[in-house]
């Protein structure tokens, strides 16, 4: 699963990173967990943008938008299945830009927090779905979340299930708008290879998701 990520590069690597004109600038996120607004691209207008979505996703359908709370990943084996997440899949694509994300370790009963990050902390892009949902008064809520798959062997030390990272040479595949959800090759939701990600301990700041500075992902070891 992926309960807590960071990002921590500024706007100008991300533009450049993600090939668009720019990106919004922001602070430096380490420790965003379910519920916040997080930043999404997508492709719209002939381009790729940069949009903020809550992060817990929002069925259409949804009667209570508190459904979210729980919807913060979906299982990219059987996201084509579930009607939570089926539609998004077919036509709301988009990547998660991330530098890094965390799992723990439990020690009877410690929980040790590790960070993965990629080479040198680049930033690199977690597949993601989003939805639109509507109050009654017409009020927009725009909603996503994060696709998981096996864990790769850097990972699987410390949990069975890791997010679905998705090398750049696959991003116009997935944000392409007429490429249906039947029409996605299963290679994009394998588990990345083992020497993507390194990792690193880091100290149970992070642990409290109100702490917010640098130190959440300082080498603890």
């Amino acid at each position: 699963m992926c309960g807590r990520f960071t990002l921590t590069a500024s706007a100008e690597t991300l533009a450049e990173v993600f090939g668009m004109i720019r990106f919004p600038v922001f602070s430096p996120e380490y420790n965003i967990a379910p519920t916040r607004m997080i930043w999404g691209v997508v492709f719209q207008d002939g381009q790729r943008t940069a949009r903020q979505f809550k992060w817990g996703l929002v069925p259409f359908w949804a009667d209570d938008p508190k459904i979210g709370v729980r919807m913060f990943n979906a299982r990219s084996e059987t996201a084509h299945k579930k009607p939570s997440f089926k539609n998004a899949l077919n036509k709301r694509r988009l990547l998660i830009p991330t530098t890094g994300f965390f799992e723990w370790e439990r020690v009877g009963s410690q929980k040790h927090p590790r960070y993965f990050q990629a080479d040198k902390g680049q930033p690199f892009a977690i597949a993601g779905l989003w939805e639109r949902w509507f109050d009654l008064d017409g009020t927009e809520l725009q909603s996503t979340t994060l696709l998981t798959t096996e864990a790769n062997d850097t990972v699987r030390p410390f949990h069975h299930r890791m997010p679905v990272i998705l090398p750049a040479s696959r991003w116009e595949q997935w944000l392409d708008p007429t490429l249906s959800s039947a029409r996605l090759p299963n290679d994009l939701f394998a588990p990345a290879p083992n020497d993507v990600l390194h990792i690193h301990r880091v100290s149970q700041t992070v642990n409290n998701v109100r702490n917010q500075g640098p130190e959440c992902i300082e080498r603890a070891d």
